[in-house]
C-alpha cells in the first residue's frame, strides 16, 4: 500500500512515494510549496463564503430564492462548501430512492 512506503526526499520541499504493484509502477509526489497554497486557495475561499453566507442572512428573500443563493455560493466554492453547513440547513436529505450514489435513500 502506498501509505506504508517510506517517503523519500526528492530535493527541497519534494517528497516522493514509489510503489510498485501489478507490474505497475506509482509515484507519488508532494511538495510542501504546493500544500500550502492549496491550503491558502481553500482559506481564501472560506473567507468569501462565509461573507456571502451573511450578507444572504441579512437579506429578506423567501425560502426557494435563498437556496438559489445558497447553492449558487456553494458551486462557486466547491472545495469548502463541503465543510460548511449554514444554521437552519439541514446536511443531508430524503430523495427517491437511487437518486443518491450509494443507491440509499438518504444522501
Amino acid at each position: 500500500m502506498l501509505r506504508d512506503s517510506r517517503r523519500q526526499q526528492a530535493r527541497q520541499g519534494v517528497q516522493v512515494k514509489l510503489l510498485a504493484e501489478d507490474n505497475e509502477l506509482y509515484i507519488f509526489a508532494e511538495s510542501a510549496d504546493r500544500v500550502t497554497k492549496e491550503r491558502a486557495m481553500r482559506r481564501r475561499q472560506m473567507k468569501w463564503l462565509w461573507k456571502r453566507l451573511r450578507e444572504l442572512i441579512a437579506m429578506e428573500i423567501s425560502r426557494e430564492e435563498m437556496l438559489m443563493k445558497v447553492g449558487a455560493a456553494r458551486s462557486r466554492a466547491p472545495t469548502t462548501s463541503r465543510n460548511v453547513h449554514p444554521p437552519g440547513f439541514k446536511r443531508s436529505h430524503t430523495v427517491e430512492r437511487g437518486g443518491c450514489r450509494s443507491g440509499g435513500t438518504r444522501c
